[in-house]
């Protein structure tokens, strides 16, 4: 059995006890503070779905501090004031305003440092007389873990310099441009965010979804990105055409994406080397 059906299979049963270990280590008093996480930057705005009062989305995230713990499921991070995020808002009359998102939006992590969920509530759009909401990633952006009260081991200064610093500088040579896996990751942000937790497609659908995904992609996006998510997909639409699997589309983009933001990560942590 491969490295994939092995994940796949047991996507179920690991969620279940993913959600017990962090009920049991939020529970628990306070360890040491998790990774500092960078955010990838987005080609453009990312539209927020709004139900049952929350407007979210996913976005793409990646580990700055390889020596702590990564994060646990719904872990809540933070943006400074001086990130470059940016949150647009519909307006009724048509128009769009653009503000600074660090005060409006709340941070979580969904799946370790790979995957962060940025919401806002509905009700928040109502103060602005907006139809809608989108945010938008720029370069080097870093999020910070919430402090626990009672750490044991809370960032420092030196911790928040060195990730902030050279850390995040050679990151972005690896995730904020969009060619070969850095593009291939945001392929599967865009079309993780076209489906729903609960989706169960047709082989006929997904395709179609993922074509409109394609047709959506800027210019920036190369044909080694392209290839590569075309690839990761193809195995998606070969473990989904079995009848006994319990999970959707949407997990598994979310396992091909987080495989590959894994390996750029690797590839980081190489580059950061002393010697390298």
């Amino acid at each position: 059995m491969t490295v994939l059906s092995r994940r796949l299979i047991n996507r179920l049963g690991a969620g279940i006890a993913g959600l017990a270990v962090a009920i049991l280590i939020s529970a628990a008093p306070a360890g040491a503070a998790p990774q500092m996480l960078g955010l990838v930057m987005t080609d453009g705005p990312v539209e927020l779905r709004c139900e049952d009062g929350t407007c979210r989305a996913d976005f793409s995230g990646f580990c700055l501090q390889k020596d702590r713990k990564s994060p646990a499921f719904l872990t809540p991070y933070y943006l400074t004031q001086n990130q470059d995020v940016r949150l647009t808002l519909h307006l009724a009359d048509g128009t769009t305003r653009e503000l600074a998102a660090a005060s409006h939006i709340s941070l979580r992590t969904k799946r370790f440092y790979a995957g962060v969920e940025i919401s806002l509530p509905q009700s928040a759009l109502n103060k602005f007389t907006a139809t809608g909401a989108a945010i938008t990633i720029g370069k080097r952006v870093t999020a910070m873990p919430v402090a626990v009260e009672g750490d044991l081991n809370p960032l420092t200064p030196a911790d928040i310099e060195a990730a902030t610093g050279r850390s995040r500088t050679m990151a972005s040579a690896w995730f904020d441009n969009s060619s070969g896996p850095a593009g291939a990751v945001k392929i599967f942000a865009r079309a993780i965010n076209r489906t729903t937790v609960n989706d169960r497609l047709t082989a006929e659908e997904r395709q179609d979804l993922w074509q409109t995904t394609l047709a959506t992609l800027p210019d920036t996006v190369d044909d080694k990105a392209l290839s590569l998510a075309t690839g990761h997909f193809g195995l998606c639409q070969k473990w989904l055409a079995r009848k006994d699997l319990t999970f959707g589309l949407r997990q598994c983009l979310e396992d091909q994406h987080d495989d590959i933001v894994r390996g750029l990560n690797r590839n980081l942590w190489r580059a950061l080397k002393p010697g390298s």
